[in-house]
């Protein structure tokens, strides 16, 4: 689970509780993020990542993604 704060924190968690956000991708796309071989909101817009909930805490993840 990701939780984000008003501070800019993002806290991320192994559990079924309830999230902030969920974000779905394959593992390709997952690596190519990592390698920064995809650009984040590019994979959105396409349909390579699936985002359900808060976009705020979502967009957090670029910063550590992109």
């Amino acid at each position: 689970m990701a939780r984000g704060r008003e501070d800019g924190t993002l806290t991320v968690t192994e559990g079924d509780g309830e999230a902030d956000v969920r974000i779905g991708m394959s593992e390709d796309i997952f690596q190519k993020l990592v390698a920064g071989e995809q650009n984040p909101m590019r994979a959105v817009m396409t349909g390579k990542i699936r985002v359900k909930g808060n976009m705020g805490a979502a967009s957090k993840l670029q910063k550590i993604l992109g």
